[in-house]
């Protein structure tokens, strides 16, 4: 007997909610393993980056959970703790206290925090996370240039790490 360390569902509306905010998520779809996700308005599901299947996200006359249920799709629940190598954002800092309590909590959750060689001891602006690492940013227009989507403080000290 096979067992799989994670569960799989086949919450259709649960699906959806996760694909609309945005989210990539694992999905066994006619049996093969793909990547499910929302972009303008189609959903997407596809194999080693290539489309495998996609439909309008207004689904025609179906309902999105009888499309999907007719393709037999079953799809990972997401974990609500963070896996730190592969989470990634960006967070403003107003003041000390709240950049002690970001580094505090990053610190605790295992991320490495690389130095900024370019420090300026007055005022941080904001926080990059990636790869299971942080730095702090100490300039507006390099905290601009990060890809990583920006958190509030509130999302950040919400998450659950361990």
């Amino acid at each position: 007997m096979n067992k799989f360390p994670y569960k799989l569902s086949l919450d259709y509306r649960k699906l959806q909610e996760l694909l609309d905010e945005g989210f990539k998520i694992v999905c066994v779809f006619d049996g093969k393993i793909c990547i499910g996700s929302r972009k303008d308005e189609r959903y997407i599901f596809s194999i080693e980056g290539l489309c495998y299947y996609d439909f309008p996200s207004n689904c025609a006359n179906m309902t999105f959970a009888k499309t999907i249920e007719k393709h037999k799709v079953k799809f990972i629940l997401p974990s609500k703790i963070a896996n730190i190598f592969n989470i990634h954002f960006k967070v403003k800092i107003h003041s000390k206290e709240e950049q002690k309590k970001i580094v505090t909590l990053l610190r605790e959750a295992g991320f490495y925090e690389f130095k900024n060689e370019f420090r300026n001891p007055n005022k941080a602006y904001g926080i990059t996370v990636g790869r299971a690492s942080f730095t702090v940013i100490y300039f507006e227009d390099v905290f601009s240039d990060s890809l990583n989507s920006e958190l509030s403080m509130e999302e950040v000290l919400k998450i659950r790490f361990k």
